[in-house]
């Protein structure tokens, strides 16, 4: 038996179809289980990537670290689907949307594997090349997942999935990058800090 994680990652639409019908769990323990597990999946990594191993010491204090990402998520979730008029609970909306997490998980797993297989110097070669293409990859095919979310458990319109999915997206990252990559600068700060960034990967 696939995982509901699996089933939409292969097969969003007719997946997310048939998980939006009732019963619909509910409740804080479905809404936090998928969002902690990716806050300790990127804690686990980030041990990974920096010493080549798993320690409780540095994936420690990383889960207070990642936790807000998920939770910027929901936020910008709650701020896409407030207004919606719906039988689907939120909590239960949080769970299938982060079920369809599990290209970024994958992607992000190849990875850091890869750097904590290969020396430092080709690190570089692997984030600039093999992450760019794959994070290319992931992104079309996340944003068709979320737009399948936004289709069939909310059953919005094809033309307003499509702005959903980029409402939930704007605000996800603009707020992921203050915070967490320039957490002082001011907008137009923000907008160089990005396109500078993207100029030193495509360079």
């Amino acid at each position: 038996m696939w995982s509901t994680d699996a089933r939409i990652l292969l097969r969003p639409a007719s997946t997310l179809r048939s998980l939006a019908a009732p019963p619909l769990p509910a409740g804080l323990r479905v809404a936090c289980r998928r969002p902690l597990f990716l806050t300790l999946v990127a804690a686990s990594l980030v041990s990974l990537a920096a010493t080549g191993t798993l320690t409780a010491r540095i994936a420690g204090p990383s889960l207070f670290v990642w936790v807000y990402v998920p939770a910027v998520e929901a936020l910008a979730l709650y701020a896409v689907i407030r207004t919606r008029r719906t039988q689907i609970p939120f909590t239960r909306a949080i769970d299938l949307f982060f079920a369809g997490h599990a290209a970024w998980t994958l992607l992000l797993v190849v990875i850091v594997g890869l750097i904590a297989l290969v020396p430092p110097a080709h690190w570089w070669m692997i984030l600039t090349k093999v992450g760019m293409a794959g994070m290319a990859a992931v992104i079309v095919w996340s944003a068709f997942i979320d737009f399948c979310f936004f289709r069939y458990v909310y059953g919005a319109s094809r033309a307003r999935a499509i702005r959903d999915v980029a409402f939930q997206r704007a605000i996800t990252w603009l707020l992921v990058f203050s915070i967490f990559a320039a957490p002082e600068v001011t907008p137009a700060g923000l907008a160089r800090e990005i396109s500078e960034a993207v100029a030193e990967v495509l360079r």
